[in-house]
């Protein structure tokens, strides 16, 4: 009978669970939902108005028609900096639509891979992309950013350029993947350079805790910055919670733990990252963000 009672106990805290995370995942996604139907308006302060009350924040500025492969990826990093962003913005395009192709809710983000139709403020025309976007909510009201990065029309510059089938391709991604968080796992610097190419971005929040945005524009830069970090903390545990494998991006959400080499408390929050590959599936391009510490 006592064991009867105590499953049932636990059966039933189990069924509260799930109930609450619904609710966080409804909670969640529907910020997006605000927030997009905002943007199609491109009244800028209904768009503005769609940010949380806090940040940290991080959009993705839209790069210019002279920069389209990311060389030179700039952030957003503050709520004035992201309404002046969607000015420029609006500058040179409007958002008509973004139906997501695939869609996966966290309680504190949602992702988009998603299919855009965007409209030329000065032709009227409209244009498609095929696009993967995060919006970082925090489990609160309003989201704290954008993430985002278009595929690249090169064709030389994406994973989809793998030979074999698109299911080959997508297991070589992975492959190269696990071999990038094995490169963390172990703290291994050299070996994190390794998988990026030589003119990567990346935008990450800063491992070691904070509010602080990394913000990185070549293998060398995020060589010296890995080493840093690893010369301060290693990498206790790292597993993943989310994963979505495309031709030519790979989306993770991970949990982190780092241990500091010289004393001090275990630093572990979640994050997660999406990354446009190069034809060899080196990292060209990776955008990412985290909880706060805990």
């Amino acid at each position: 009978m006592t064991s009867d009672l105590v499953e049932s106990d636990a059966v039933q805290d189990l069924r509260s669970e799930f109930a609450a995370e619904a609710e966080r995942l409804i909670k969640s996604r529907q910020q997006t939902l605000i927030h997009l139907a905002a943007e199609k308006t491109a009244v800028i302060d209904k768009i503005a108005a769609t940010l949380s009350a806090q940040g940290p924040y991080v959009y993705t500025k839209t790069p210019g028609p002279e920069n389209t492969l990311y060389y030179t990826q700039e952030y957003a990093k503050s709520a004035e900096g992201i309404r002046e962003a969607y000015v420029e913005q609006g500058e040179m395009f409007f958002l008509i639509d973004l139906p997501p192709i695939n869609e996966i809710v966290s309680s504190w983000y949602t992702f988009y891979h998603a299919w855009a139709t965007l409209e030329r403020t000065d032709s009227g025309e409209h244009e498609q992309y095929e696009a993967v976007v995060a919006f970082p909510t925090m489990g609160g009201t309003g989201i704290s950013g954008e993430l985002s990065l278009t595929r690249r029309i090169d064709p030389s510059g994406t994973g989809g350029q793998v030979d074999g089938t698109t299911l080959q391709a997508r297991s070589v991604i992975l492959a190269e993947e696990e071999a990038r968080l094995d490169a963390l796992r172990r703290s291994d610097a050299l070996a994190v350079a390794a998988g990026l190419s030589g003119r990567v971005q990346m935008g990450l929040r800063d491992l070691r805790g904070g509010d602080e945005y990394i913000d990185l524009h070549s293998r060398d830069e995020a060589l010296e910055y890995f080493t840093e970090v690893f010369e301060e903390y290693s990498v206790s545990r790292l597993e993943v919670l989310e994963r979505y494998v495309a031709d030519w991006f790979v989306f993770s959400e991970l949990l982190w733990e780092l241990t500091p080499r010289h004393g001090g408390s275990t630093v572990s929050f979640r994050s997660f990252q999406f990354s446009d590959l190069t034809a060899d599936s080196k990292v060209f391009a990776q955008v990412g963000y985290a909880t706060p510490s805990w």
